[in-house]
């Protein structure tokens, strides 16, 4: 099971990822993101992570029906 980290980018690294060329420049810009977590909204959701997606691949029509 992997542990989720969340993390708030401004614009400008927005815009780094989306003009990325490829997997191996994703991969560097997410790796220089979480380095520099400092300064940088996150949220760390660690073992709930597994929940969380679980909920959010939920049919949400099974939600209203509980």
């Amino acid at each position: 099971m992997s542990l989720g980290v969340h993390f708030a980018i401004d614009a400008k690294t927005a815009d780094r990822l989306l003009a990325a060329d490829d997997d191996d420049e994703v991969a560097a810009l997410v790796e220089e993101v979480e380095e520099e977590v400092i300064g940088v909204d996150h949220c760390d959701t660690d073992k709930a992570w597994d929940a969380c997606r679980r909920f959010v691949k939920t049919d949400p029509q099974a939600i209203s029906e509980s």
